[in-house]
């Protein structure tokens, strides 16, 4: 038997005819052993069995070659990778390995058998068109060829068009412009046996070089390149680039892709952050958009960048470092299963044994049954197909079935009901599944699960805990509704949600419609709406990468992923791990801010900052934010109401409002600084036990916690004991059999949080029902219900009862007992005679036993029984009414209408302006601020504080104010009102009232009747104008008038001025000036020397003691003006009467005024006037203009003179004397002054002329 044997290069070796053997050794060798049995041998290398030269067609199985015939027949193979057939119909068969099949001419059936395996054109001589799905399509040397295991396809150096099946297939065009179609699977572009280097472009093939030149791409995913500087460049979708020898420049552009050097004949380093360090096949390559590394079977060190990479070391001990991001160690193309650890790489197993990891956070399995262990960071576990074990460790980790084929069912709670790719599959410390793109059921366990169904109609479960369904990953925007999934949209379509309490959008526009429960909706990127439904719903930003500004209140204000975001029913919101700005609403609310220095403003309502999540203790304080520590460092409060802690130690101290304060687990301090506070264990696990008085008896979440000013204790879900100290406590009990026990104080069994009505008695606790049932009470005095109906029951003390809403049934049992509202969120009508008219939180209100009544913190109506009883108003503008009783009446803040009714009352205004009321009086009352007291009817016996104004009665009262700012109105009646000092404000009313506004700017309305200002209190002189009240002063300064009709002056020099209407000015004592103006006036000066000014209208002057002077000076031209006779008046005298009036002044014209027969004085001012005394000792003053002086002899009497002041002869003042019945005149010069006498007088009376001469006299008299 001859024998060939090759060398150690790629040698072409040919038999002799006869049985040979040919050996190829090492290389690359072609054997060709013709004609006989022969043996072939290709050593190592890549080795061809050859039947190019046979006659015939030929059938050739390297798997089992006793089925060879023609020339193949019996031959035997080793080493033999490739074969090549005749010019005929030839059957070929591949091994196990990886095969080539050349068919050459004829139509060949060729089968690859296993491995990855090549139909090979290499030497077609024309274009040809193969297909592995249609092969009926192909031409020139493929024509009728069929295909069996056949995975890749190689082409001639002529245009080809090579097209793949579903599977993963590999196109070699070779030279020509050639049209490489993978079909389904992922599919590679091979340009391995290319000459030079070449540039390949999935994105752009117009820039191809080298053998790639003219070559197009459908369906490709891969490039292979040549063993010379290569530039691979991807495209938008997922892409394998695989440079090969020689610097390499990959480019993945879009999508997740990997550098591949499967294929290295050595063990690299490779580096995404550094590709100067790349050592072996990968030196010099650099790196554009490339996210994963595909390594070696060799000992390997991958090292990824700042971004999310998949590092897959292959077989050998490789070292794979992460960098930044989330990293993945990937095994997806292990041979068999493995175990793979990154808590204990020591543990590895199979491809992954000597594997160490830097940085990794993620597992990626194989086909078959792993283990993956995940570390105390948060993982991601890919498992794969086969029957896994994933075990997350510590951190928030997840089962990761996304790259499935088909959909699955995977249940965290019960992984035998797992199927498709999760089948088999067991977990421990998972809490998160990420599903395929088909129809998966995911199914969570007792935790907190996020459950992402990807693409298809998901069924997602979350069992017990907080779970969210996730869509973080979806390419477009979603529709997510926990309440109504039918209208979901996009990646959520055809989803259904159990369990389900957070949702997680897109990048894009989300809507994301929560349901009946608390749910987090957590948007992203995008301008999403986020909307809660019912419960208490967060916007939840954790995940964002930069600070935000979020807005409850004013979302247009939103930056970072809260930009363009909008909410409706969203009660919290949850920050980032930077520097956010979190604002509320008017409702209450939850702000996590987390890490980073935060601003949180709660806006209004009760508002929360919110630390649960923190992983340390920390230290926050409303009061001081600036000693913050931990997560709350640099915090910085606005309108915040309470605090969270976390689990561990914390230090939560309030401000001066009140305060909640949740410490959680640890031992922390809870100092509430100012206001009413509680330490709140609302979320505790256990029992607790926690005491004011005794801290060092504390249990459960509240073991270790100290107080400092705290108030209230607010228990969990389970059997709690609170126990306050000496003070007022309010002890909350929740659910569960509490024992609650005040201590000393007033102190409150609280169930305002209770989810339906409870029956509560502190008689009989044995007949509680609802969250009240078991509960046990020690010093306790006082109920608070919830928002539903309840039944609240006292004991024999003195008890508080708060309903809160809901009809409620309020029974005191014994003692002084008062229903309170304290807590109503609007005003509310109490009524304990008859409740059906209650209104607000007190409709439906049914009192027992009930003394008495607290208001609420706005404007309410509060009304007793007629017996005695107790009316709190608390804030806001209220209406009290005691009716009968000696009732006590506290206004508290605001505006407050306090009725008393009959009986001996306290009323007490408290803050603000407040009113006692007496309109309800059968008689008239006098009450008195100043002295805080009330006599006669409803006031008889009252005590007035903190009052400002009075209500009078429709008699006549008797009202006095204070020296405060008052309003004091008569109603009916003719009232007295006494403001005294302060500005005060003063109406009458119906009848006729006397208004005495006192010092300062006060305002005296009269209202109907004829009404009087009075300034008779007035300690100096005082100005009062009804027509123009800036010329006021004294205690009038800043009066104002409105229907008032009559003014009283002072005891000292007033001037009274009336208005155009019919007044009385009365001046008292003093010197007054009284001024009428128009209408008909009455003008009383009472003592001293008055100056009464009646002006138009007819006007009684009536000067009263002393002096008086009835004056026109004002008028607007001549008057006649007769004391003897006012009927004969003329002017604006006419109509005016005279009272007590001694002078008179006329005007600036030319007047006549006639004295009577008393001693007058008259004043005739400008004008050519008449004066004539009428009898008596008379003062006569003409004033400027020619005036007459009239003299009757029978008014003269001996011994008395009257006296003319100014007489004149100088031009256009020249004066007469004129005398009737005077027969024998005689002049007489008495040292300055002219006397004039006449003999009936016996020269003893007469007229003395002051500051003249006789000589002067001679032309100036008249007789008569």
């Amino acid at each position: 038997m001859p024998v060939f044997n090759g060398t150690a290069g790629d040698d072409t070796l040919t038999g002799s005819g006869s049985d040979d053997t040919l050996n190829g050794l090492a290389g690359n060798d072609i054997l060709i052993g013709g004609g006989g049995a022969d043996i072939l041998d290709g050593g190592s290398g890549f080795d061809t069995a050859s039947y190019q030269n046979a006659i015939a067609g030929i059938v050739v199985d390297l798997t089992t070659p006793g089925n060879n015939t023609g020339e193949a027949a019996g031959d035997t193979y080793i080493s033999i990778e490739n074969v090549r057939g005749s010019a005929f119909n030839d059957t070929l068969t591949g091994n196990a390995g990886d095969n080539v099949l050349r068919g050459g001419l004829g139509a060949d059936l060729l089968n690859g058998g296993g491995g990855f395996d090549f139909a090979d054109y290499r030497n077609s001589t024309t274009g040809i068109t193969v297909s592995l799905t249609n092969p009926a399509s192909n031409t020139g040397e493929a024509a009728g060829d069929l295909y069996a295991s056949i995975e890749g396809l190689r082409g001639g150096d002529f245009n080809d068009l090579l097209i793949g099946d579903a599977g993963d297939n590999f196109l070699r065009g070779g030279l020509g412009a050639d049209a490489l179609n993978g079909g389904g699977g992922f599919d590679f572009a091979d340009y391995t046996s290319a000459t030079a280097g070449v540039t390949v472009s999935l994105t752009d093939p117009a820039i191809n070089t080298g053998e790639a030149a003219g070559d197009s791409y459908f369906s490709i995913e891969g490039v292979r390149g040549s063993d010379f500087n290569d530039t691979l460049i991807g495209d938008a979708n997922l892409n394998f680039l695989r440079g090969g020898l020689g610097a390499d420049t990959l480019n993945g552009a879009g999508g997740f892709d990997y550098a591949d050097y499967r294929y290295a004949i050595a063990g690299i380093t490779v580096s995404l952050a550094n590709a100067a360090i790349n050592t072996g096949e990968a030196a010099g390559d650099t790196f554009i958009s490339i996210e994963g590394l595909r390594g070696s079977d060799f000992g390997d060190t991958l090292t990824g960048d700042g971004n999310d990479n998949f590092l897959r070391g292959g077989l050998g001990a490789d070292a794979l470092n992460g960098g930044g991001g989330s990293d993945y160690a990937d095994y997806f193309n292990a041979t068999t299963g493995i175990t793979a650890s990154l808590a204990n790489p020591n543990a590895n197993t199979g491809e992954a044994a000597g594997d160490t990891y830097v940085s990794i956070e993620n597992l990626d399995g194989s086909v078959f049954n792993d283990t993956l262990i995940g570390d105390a960071g948060d993982n991601v576990l890919r498992g794969g197909l086969g029957a896994d074990s994933l075990a997350g460790g510590n951190g928030d980790d997840s089962a990761d079935y996304s790259n499935a084929a088909t959909g699955l069912t995977a249940s965290l709670a019960n992984p035998n009901a797992n199927t498709g790719e999760a089948a088999g599959d067991t977990y421990s410390s998972i809490e998160n599944l990420r599903g395929s793109d088909f129809n998966d059921t995911l199914t969570g366990d007792a935790g907190d699960n996020v459950l992402r169904g990807g693409l298809g109609s998901d069924a997602l479960n979350g069992g017990d805990g907080f779970d969210f369904a996730d869509y973080r990953n979806a390419a477009a925007g979603v529709t997510v509704s926990l309440t109504n999934p039918a209208i979901n949209t996009g990646e959520a379509a055809g989803d259904t949600y159990v369990s389900i309490e957070g949702v997680r959008g897109s990048q894009f526009n989300d809507l994301l419609i929560g349901d009946a429960g608390d749910n987090y909706l957590r948007g992203r990127n995008g301008a999403d709406v986020l909307n809660g439904a019912g419960g208490f719903d967060y916007a939840d930003y954790s995940g964002a990468t930069a600070g935000v500004v979020a807005s409850l209140t004013n979302p247009a204000l939103n930056t970072g992923d809260a930009a363009g975001d909008t909410y409706i029913s969203i009660e919290g919101l949850r920050g980032t791990d930077f520097n956010d700005t979190l604002i509320g609403d008017a409702g209450d609310n939850y702000l996590r801010g987390r890490l980073g220095a935060d601003l949180l403003n709660g806006a209004d309502g009760f508002d929360y900052a919110d630390y649960r999540n923190a992983t340390t203790g920390i230290l926050a304080s409303l009061t001081n934010s600036a000693i913050n520590t931990g997560d709350a460092a640099g915090d910085i409060y606005i309108s915040i109401e309470g605090l969270r802690g976390t689990d561990f130690n914390d230090t939560l101290i309030g401000d001066a409002n009140d305060n909640f304060l949740r410490g959680r687990a640890g031992a922390d301090v809870l100092d509430g600084a100012g206001g009413f506070d509680y330490a709140d264990y609302v979320n505790a696990t256990t029992a607790v036990v926690a005491s004011l008085a005794n801290p060092g008896i504390n249990t459960g979440d509240a073991a270790g916690d100290t107080y400092v000013s705290i108030e209230g204790l607010r228990g969990g879900d389970f059997n709690d004991t609170l126990t306050g100290d000496a003070g007022s406590n309010s002890l909350r009990g929740g659910l569960g059999a509490d024992a609650l026990n005040g201590g000393d104080g007033i102190d409150y069994a609280d169930y305002r949080n209770a989810s339906a009505g409870v029956t509560v008695s502190l008689a009989n606790p044995g007949a509680n029902i609802g969250e009240a049932v078991g509960d046990t009470y020690v010093s306790i005095e006082g109920l608070r219900g919830g928002d539903f109906n309840d039944i609240l029951t006292g004991d024999a003390g003195d008890n508080f009862l708060r309903g809160g809403q809901g009809a409620d049934v309020l029974d005191g049992g014994g003692g002084f007992d008062l229903a309170e509202y304290t807590n109503a969120t609007a005003g509310v009508t109490v009524s304990l005679l008859t409740p059906a008219g209650n209104s607000g939180e007190a409709a439906g209100d049914t009192f027992t036993s009930i003394e008495g009544v607290h208001g609420s913190g706005f404007a309410d109506t509060l009304l007793g029984d007629g017996a005695v009883n107790q009316l709190f108003g608390l804030n806001g503008n209220d209406v009290l009414y005691g009716f009968g009783g000696n009732d006590s009446i506290n206004g508290g803040a605001g505006v407050d209408l306090l009725t008393g009714g009959a009986g001996a009352d306290a009323l007490v205004g408290g803050a603000d302006f407040d009113f006692a009321r007496y309109d309800d009086s059968s008689i008239g009352v006098t009450v008195r601020l100043d002295l805080g007291t009330g006599v006669g009817g409803d006031a008889q016996g009252d005590q007035l504080v903190g009052i400002e104004a009075l209500i009078g009665s429709a008699f006549a009262d008797l009202l006095i104010g204070d020296a405060g700012s008052n309003a004091l109105l008569g109603l009916g009646g003719n009232d007295t009102l006494y403001g005294f000092a302060g500005s005060d404000e003063l109406y009458g009313f119906d009848g006729s009232d006397m208004l005495s506004g006192g010092a300062a700017g006060d305002r005296l309305d009269g209202g109907e009747g004829y009404d009087f200002a009075r300034y008779d209190d007035a300690a100096a002189a005082v100005s009062a104008n009804l027509a123009d009240t800036t010329l006021n002063a004294g205690d009038a300064a800043g009066d104002s008038y409105f229907s008032i009709e009559a003014l009283i002056g002072s005891a000292f020099d007033d001037r009274l001025t009336g208005d155009a209407n019919a007044n009385a000015l009365l001046g008292l004592a003093g010197n007054d000036a009284l001024v009428g103006l128009a209408g008909n006036d009455e003008i009383y000066g009472f003592a001293g020397n008055d100056d009464l000014y009646g002006g138009a209208g007819a006007d009684r002057l009536d000067g009263g003691n002393d002096f008086d002077v009835a004056r026109y000076d004002d008028a607007a031209s001549g008057v006649t003006a007769r004391l003897s006779n006012a009927a004969a008046n003329a002017g604006e005298a006419a109509g005016d009467s005279y009272f007590s009036i001694e002078g008179l002044a006329g005007s600036h014209f030319a007047d006549i005024l006639i004295g009577d027969a008393f001693n007058n004085t008259l004043f005739g001012n400008g004008g050519d006037d008449v004066l004539s005394g009428f009898g008596g000792a008379d003062g006569l003053v003409g004033g400027q203009g020619n005036d007459t002086f009239v003299f009757r002899l029978q008014d003269l009497s001996s011994g008395a003179y009257a006296v003319i002041a100014d007489f004149n002869e100088v031009l256009g003042d020249f004066d007469t004397l004129f005398l009737q019945g005077f027969s024998n005149v005689i002049t007489a010069q008495d040292g300055a002054d002219v006397l004039v006498s006449t003999s009936e007088l016996g020269f003893a009376g007469g007229i003395r002329i002051s500051n003249f001469t006789v000589g002067q006299l001679s032309d100036q008299f008249l007789f008569g």
